[in-house]
């Protein structure tokens, strides 16, 4: 029986500590903003890059147009995160015309509150908004994230194929 070699790049994860470093570093708002989509939902790169707003669903009666309106209405973040505990959040993980998800399986994957305060941040003005079109106002390739955020690994000293965006 042979033993099984070892990739000779074995991708890493970050630590915990290394995450505000990368974050920091990203000087693209698109790129952090999906970076920190991507962070807070666990999705994968082409499932951020294909999200649309129709995508985003919540229990308990609310919309992503009642909560970006409430959260504006929030005088202060104490009484907006008293709110938001009780909303859970998700992003429909689902095939679509122009996208294949994983594996062929639809999912419903929890949001966390940071995810919740972005997407009320991007919510659009309503006189612009058309209610199918992307979270990020555009379907991105995989490879333009991927490739941003290897570029700011690659400045921080992070080593090439063992810490990429995946290593989020």
């Amino acid at each position: 029986v042979e033993a099984k070699s070892e990739p000779t790049n074995p991708r890493q994860s970050f630590r915990e500590a290394d995450i505000p470093l990368v974050l920091s570093a990203i000087n693209k708002p698109l790129i952090k903003q999906m970076s920190l989509f991507s962070l807070g939902s666990g999705l994968r790169l082409s499932e951020v890059t294909h999200t649309e707003w129709t995508d985003i669903e919540f229990d308990s009666g609310h919309t992503m147009k009642l909560i970006a309106t409430m959260k504006k209405g929030f005088e202060d973040d104490t009484a907006w995160l008293n709110y938001a505990e009780n909303i859970q959040g998700f992003v429909h993980v689902q095939n679509k015309l122009n996208f294949k998800v994983k594996g062929n399986e639809d999912r419903r994957v929890p949001l966390s509150i940071e995810v919740i305060e972005l997407l009320c941040d991007l919510w659009p003005d309503e006189t612009v908004f058309e209610i199918s079109s992307y979270i990020w106002g555009k379907r991105y390739s995989k490879d333009y994230l991927s490739h941003s955020v290897s570029a700011v690994l690659r400045k921080l000293g992070y080593p090439k194929f063992i810490y990429t965006f995946h290593s989020f």
